[in-house]
């Protein structure tokens, strides 16, 4: 494969991924809750979140190192078709983008800016702002709050 087509096959693989992202979001997920799905299982199961989607993410993988095994068995038919791969490559991918997106947010820190008193010295303003900062920025953070 050469680098236009790898480039190619990216772009492709990575609009298959938003659509379909897209569409399971609005069976899976709520408005106000991405994850919700993998929160509600984690309640039940009494796990995380991450550990909850892992244990649905395992079925794709499974299915995934199912088909590598029989590409050079000879004891295995039939051969997983373009079509099988595209299909448990594709539901692996998307779990572990899912997985990605549920650690990026727990290393994030999540504040009101609002909430915070910038003081009289002219650093801050009072304009407010909801923003993310990450962990490492936290104990800045909170020394500015007063150690809250």
């Amino acid at each position: 494969m050469t680098a236009e087509e790898f480039d190619k096959y990216l772009e492709e693989r990575l609009q298959i991924i938003r659509n379909t992202l897209s569409r399971k979001a609005k069976e899976y997920a709520s408005n106000k809750d991405r994850m919700h799905n993998f929160n509600r299982a984690a309640n039940l199961q009494g796990c995380t979140p991450e550990r909850a989607l892992f244990g649905m993410a395992a079925k794709h993988l499974v299915s995934v190192s199912d088909l590598v095994w029989a590409l050079d068995d000879d004891d295995i038919q039939p051969k997983p078709t373009l079509e099988m791969w595209d299909e448990k490559l594709g539901d692996a991918v998307n779990y572990l983008c899912l997985l990605d997106a549920m650690i990026q947010d727990r290393y994030t820190v999540k504040v009101d800016l609002r909430s915070v008193d910038w003081g009289s010295d002219g650093i801050g303003n009072r304009d407010g702002d909801n923003t993310k900062i990450s962990k490492a920025q936290a104990p800045s953070l909170s020394s500015i709050l007063g150690g809250k």
